[in-house]
């Protein structure tokens, strides 16, 4: 579970799981808007990609 804190719509949420399955090739990701966080499952390997991917996005 990755908690997110720039994740304001829901349109937002979307793009953080569009580009974490991009990244990680992983479908098994699903937006939680209450509160704000991507419920993620994968290999070790992925979920470090996506811990990178959901970092850099998150700043903004």
């Amino acid at each position: 579970m990755f908690y997110l804190s720039h994740a304001t719509t829901p349109q937002a949420m979307q793009e953080f799981v569009n580009a974490v399955r991009s990244a990680t090739r992983a479908q098994r990701i699903w937006p939680c808007n209450q509160p704000k966080a991507l419920a993620f499952r994968g290999t070790a390997d992925q979920v470090t990609q996506a811990e990178k991917v959901i970092a850099q996005l998150d700043k903004e």
